[in-house]
């Protein structure tokens, strides 16, 4: 009787689905009836529903942002696209949080669009076109990481703000003028920049932290090696996750051996081979970002470089453990005035023009990071010599 009563309920299924297709073959101008299942087919009959449904989601947007034109006729779709990518572009170069918020509103206002609102973190930006309470509001948040700062090109996006902002630029000027800002190569070349700081971590240890010739030659390979593994990290990320241990690793076992074997200065040698890791300018525009009540952004960098801090401090401490057999004591203070002082001039100009060169900085720039550099360097000598 099963085997019976299964074939029973088989035939009904198969008669029910029979009817419903002669429903719907009979019907086809009904759009509230539900279309039967259907076998899988090949690629391109399978792909059109998905573009049907991506074009149904892209004109429910366009019509909830508006599809209307400017003011200044310009179609607002081009000029929303425009002003996402210029401040993904200005943030991406190392502009801090505050200021890709006000300028964006102030190349928005530019376009005719009156109410910009723009939240920036470290890693992901929301911009938001039109009043909150409005229907036509849009929003669009854009995943973008700031790696490290680019002077020159910081600068020219900033002056291109600025154009747009006094109304000096029209849209296709200005859209014309960031995609070449975006397209130019970087000022100086990969061995350049390696050589730059290898010449910068070199003399950071007589100038800022005591050290002699041998000091100073340990430094420049050390630099070597760290921009080096810093130039993998950028077309390789898994790796460049964890070229800060490496770093650190390869800079502390070199010290622990010279240390024991010729008495270098463990501190001044590590420290300075790994000048170009520490988190300084993070930390600086973390506290811009705090102090300018952009807190999340703030904390979220402060945080970063802990992390970097705590990645650095794991590297040297897994190197320094690795020579086991050398006992001898670390000296982590260098023996001062091992070089004449008539040199420190000629260390100072080769550490901020190496970092010139790191950063990316067009040469009319140089001027001014030179000249701010001498006036931090100055205070924090000063200050060493007088302040307990």
């Amino acid at each position: 009787m099963l085997p019976q009563r299964k074939h029973h309920r088989s035939k009904n299924h198969r008669t029910h689905t029979n009817h419903s297709s002669e429903k719907h073959a009979i019907d086809p101008t009904d759009d509230n009836h539900e279309e039967p299942e259907k076998p899988r087919v090949p690629s391109e009959n399978a792909r059109k529903p998905h573009h049907k449904h991506s074009l149904s989601i892209d004109m429910k947007m366009a019509e909830m942002a508006g599809e209307e034109d400017l003011e200044s006729g310009l179609p607002k779709w081009q000029v929303i696209g425009f002003l996402i990518r210029l401040a993904v572009q200005f943030h991406t170069f190392g502009a801090p949080a505050h200021r890709v918020e006000y300028n964006m509103v102030e190349a928005a206002a530019a376009f005719g669009i009156s109410t910009v609102s723009v939240a920036v973190t470290p890693t992901m930006m929301m911009i938001t076109f039109g009043e909150p309470d409005s229907p036509k509001a849009f929003s669009r948040v854009v995943r973008c990481s700031q790696t490290l700062v680019q002077s020159e090109k910081l600068y020219l996006i900033d002056q291109l703000i600025d154009d747009i902002s006094a109304r000096r630029l029209d849209f296709e000027d200005a859209r014309k003028r960031l995609d070449e800002i975006v397209a130019m190569p970087p000022r100086f070349p990969v061995w350049a920049k390696i050589l730059a700081g290898a010449v910068s971590s070199g003399a950071c240890a007589p100038l800022f932290f005591g050290g002699a010739w041998i000091e100073m030659l340990v430094s420049t390979l050390i630099g070597l090696i760290v921009i080096f593994f810093d130039w993998i990290g950028d077309s390789h990320p898994m790796f460049g996750l964890i070229s800060d241990i490496f770093s650190g690793i390869i800079a502390s076992v070199l010290a622990v051996i010279l240390n024991s074997t010729v008495g270098a200065c463990f501190g001044g040698i590590v420290l300075s081979g790994l000048v170009w890791l520490l988190p300084g300018i993070t930390l600086t525009l973390a506290v811009r970002e705090l102090a300018t009540r952009n807190l999340i952004a703030g904390t979220t960098r402060m945080f970063s470089a802990f992390m970097t801090s705590l990645k650095l401090g794991f590297g040297i401490a897994i190197g320094t453990a690795l020579p086991f057999w050398l006992t001898t004591p670390l000296k982590t203070a260098c023996d001062p005035n091992m070089i004449s002082p008539w040199f420190t001039i000629v260390f100072f100009m080769c550490v901020v023009c190496g970092f010139n060169v790191l950063l990316d900085a067009h040469f009319h720039q140089w001027p001014g990071m030179i000249f701010v550099s001498a006036i931090a360097y100055a205070v924090s000598d000063i200050g060493a010599l007088y302040l307990p």
